[in-house]
């Protein structure tokens, strides 16, 4: 598996007790606040998040995986392109996500823009 050449927050670090500090010790945090607590809440829900391109992060734990677009604001929508990828991606079976501090994680399906719920079922 070549995770570490896409940018990996690797949690494999067993001298660090938590997630969160494993992927702090191995990368450094986005400076982006929204992107921050989007990688702190999938790291400690037990995801490896990846960062690199687009949709903003991959999130792998176990067999599941799942892709998360980060805006600073719930009232901040996905772009055109960035919603038509989330669906392309979601008719795959791919679980979407836009991902705002003070909206948490809504699964983006197909059909319809964001549906709010919980995440990381």
């Amino acid at each position: 598996m070549t995770i570490l050449t896409l940018g990996y927050y690797d949690t494999s670090n067993t001298n660090v007790t938590s997630n969160t500090a494993r992927a702090r010790a191995r990368l450094h945090l986005p400076k982006n606040p929204s992107e921050r607590l989007c990688v702190e809440t999938l790291v400690r829900d037990g995801w490896e998040v990846t960062r690199r391109g687009w949709p903003d992060f991959a999130a792998f734990r176990g067999d599941d995986f799942l892709v998360a677009e980060v805006k600073r604001h719930s009232r901040n929508t996905l772009k055109r392109s960035q919603l038509d990828m989330m669906q392309t991606l979601a008719r795959f079976g791919v679980k979407c996500y836009k991902f705002t501090p003070d909206g948490g994680f809504e699964r983006v399906i197909v059909g319809n823009e964001v549906v709010t719920g919980g995440l990381l079922g």
